[in-house]
Order: C-alpha cells, then structure tokens, then sequence
C-alpha cells in the first residue's frame, strides 16, 4: 500500500489545503479498508484519494463516510478477462462543499479520474471554486485504443477549467531519471508535455534532495531498499501559493 501525504495553499487564501493519497492495488480486503480508514481517522485530510481499487463494487459504505462524501469511479472490466482494473475513489471532508461532480465524457478517462468542483472559503468569508482531480494514469499511456489518449483527455479537462485546479493520485511516470530505476521515457514526455500545456506544478519539484532511495512510492521488483516515485499532486502553478509533499508512514 502506497501512501503519500502533500498540502498546498490555494489562492486567495492561507489556509493549508492537505492530501492524502494511497494506491491500494486492490481495495476488496478488509484488513485494507480497515487500515486505511485508521490512517485517515487519524490524519483528517481535507481529500483522500484510493487509486486502483480494482472492483467494480461501491466501496463508500466501507469508507469513512460519516466525515467524508464518497465519490467514486469504479473500476473497468479488463479486456480478455473477468477481473477489475483501475478504479479511484475520492474522498472530500464534510466541512467543504461540493458545488458538483464534473461529467468523465473520456473514455481513456473512465474509470481513471474522478473530478469535482470544491469550494473553499477564504479569511474575509467569501469562498471560490477550485477544481480537484482524482487520478490514474496507466503505465503505458502510449498503448493501442483509446488508453493512449489519456494524458490528452487529462489536459483538455484542466484547461476546460474556468477555475484553479489539483490532480493527485498515481501518474504511474517520474519526472526526472533519478526517481526511477529504468524505464519510462515515453511517459514521462507525456508527463511532461501535459505539466507544460496546462502550466501545472508537480510538488515533486518543491523537494530538491528527493531520492528513490528514501522516497520512493512505489517498491522496485528488485531485492533492494529503494523504488520509484510515481505518486504526484500537480496543481496549477499560476494559481499556487506555496505547497509540500512528503511520503506518508
């Protein structure tokens, strides 16, 4: 279980937006479910975000729910098999309101963004929208069919945004050669590509002395004490005021 923690500071206000995100690799075992909602007991994110899931089951009445409105993209059936893939869950504190849950029209998207529009108050007692994103990206954004066009969709939904915005989950992709072992070029120019069309921030940039070997979040296959950090929060940098991430304990 993949766990990382980041807060940032919106515009128009000072007050820390926090972020918790987890990649489950499989949310259908209750020693899971019951692991992550003590994390969040105990954490009390703004936003949770559960990537791969992997069930097509709603899993809001096993989630904290009473502090959190569930919203869900349950996972797709994959191709040439009964199994479940994908699948992302956000989580949104009760204390914040949800103006509305933006329509996935995508179908490289289905299954693997959940986008709402939050409205988050500011110190003079006014508020504004700002949009977050929870995300999947697969591992092979340059596959065949309609995967391919992933971090297109994903970039066409941001700048569709008439506000703000935040996307955190599991890009699958690093942005720099150091925070992998091997591998992964053609995503990361995706990656890439996407952070310069839409002018978003990886808070991955914000820690300088960042290593796959004390920061990884994802373990390497490989019988070493290191791995990949693949699990971003990007948000748009015109609008950031300031914001850190870290792997969470």
């Amino acid at each position: 279980m993949v766990q990382t923690a980041s807060a940032f500071v919106p515009p128009s206000t000072t007050s820390t937006f926090t972020i918790y995100g987890l990649n489950a690799n499989g949310m259908v075992q209750p020693v899971k479910v019951n692991h992550f909602n003590s994390v969040i007991g105990a954490r009390r994110p703004h936003v949770f975000v559960v990537n791969e899931t992997k069930t097509k089951s709603k899993l809001g009445s096993s989630l904290p729910s009473s502090d959190y409105d569930i919203y869900e993209e349950p996972g797709e059936c994959a191709e040439g098999h009964h199994i479940f893939k994908w699948g992302v869950v956000v989580g949104v504190q009760k204390d914040l309101q949800v103006a509305q849950r933006l329509e996935i029209m995508q179908r490289a998207l289905k299954g693997r963004a959940v986008a709402l529009d939050i409205v988050l108050p500011t110190p003079d007692g006014r508020c504004f929208r700002h949009c977050f994103i929870g995300a999947y990206a697969l591992w092979n954004p340059g596959g065949i069919g309609d995967v391919s066009h992933f971090w297109r969709d994903l970039t066409s939904l941001c700048q569709s945004t008439t506000s703000s915005w935040t996307i955190a989950g599991d890009f699958n992709v690093t942005i720099a050669s150091f925070e992998h072992l091997s591998g992964g070029a053609d995503a990361r120019l995706q990656y890439l590509k996407f952070l310069a069309d839409t002018n978003g921030h990886d808070l991955w940039l914000d820690v300088e002395e960042r290593s796959r070997f004390n920061d990884w979040t994802c373990r390497s296959n490989q019988s070493v004490a290191e791995g990949n950090i693949i699990d971003q929060v990007v948000t748009s940098n015109a609008t950031r005021v300031d914001s850190e991430i870290a792997v969470a304990d």
